[in-house]
């Protein structure tokens, strides 16, 4: 899994000229007082570097959420991109991603994947890519009665996924991120749809429903789980 770091930090070093960072960072924060007391905390930071070969992007994303001062959820992903000949309609990629989450069917999850990509539709209005290859998957099944990771998972994939953007008007944009992670010993789907509107050059609401799916569960865990959000969004 070290290999991927390793090669976004050889490839940044070669690149001929070198980019500025740009990215984003999102904040969701609902604090409810009354008859039950509940925090919840939604986060993300989305760091990219694109040159005339390579593409990089990292995500981190973190939820937290209490509810009369027990830990209802706790989640955290680390995603790591590179595309290769990202001026061509073909191109290639390698992607990492590592989550652990205390409430879900798997305790953590780690995927490592290469492939090609397909830049389908791209112009002022929309942008559709797909990509699709194979990968390896390593994960350990949350415990039915409590907390700590069950058995442990290690399997061959197909990975694929979408990405969809819209420009439905000069401020407002609609989204869609689709991952597919297929395996014998599980089947990880993760969808995120949203509407991004801008408020000025630097800060964006954001409105999103993301579903996250796993074939198989222990006992007595929930398969999919649904989070509903509203960020406030600051680029740079």
């Amino acid at each position: 899994m070290l290999a991927i770091p390793i090669l976004l930090a050889v490839a940044i070093a070669g690149e001929a000229d070198h980019p500025a960072l740009a990215g984003s960072g999102e904040l969701g924060l609902v604090i409810a007082r009354g008859n039950s007391s509940t925090e919840t905390l939604n986060a993300k930071l989305a760091l990219r570097r694109e040159g005339a070969t390579w593409r990089h992007e990292a995500v981190l994303s973190a939820l937290k959420s209490r509810k009369d001062g027990v830990d209802a959820a706790d989640r955290r992903e680390l995603a790591l991109k590179s595309d290769f000949r990202r001026d061509q309609p073909r191109y290639g990629f390698a992607a990492l991603r590592l989550e652990q989450d205390d409430f879900a069917a798997y305790r953590w999850q780690s995927s490592l994947a290469v492939g090609l990509g397909w830049r389908l539709i791209e112009d002022d209005q929309r942008k559709l890519a797909l990509e699709a290859g194979p990968g390896l998957r390593r994960a350990a099944l949350a415990r039915s009665g409590g907390s700590g990771g069950g058995a442990t998972e290690e399997d061959l994939i197909l990975r694929g996924s979408l990405h969809y953007r819209q420009q439905i008007s000069e401020t407002a944009e609609l989204y869609d991120e689709a991952l597919v992670e297929a395996g014998s010993d599980n089947t990880h789907l993760k969808n995120d749809l949203g509407l991004k509107v801008r408020i000025n050059d630097r800060l964006a609401l954001k409105a999103s429903v993301a579903v996250r799916h796993n074939s198989t569960a222990p006992p007595q865990a929930k398969r999919t789980d649904t989070l509903s959000s509203l960020n406030l969004a600051y680029e740079f």
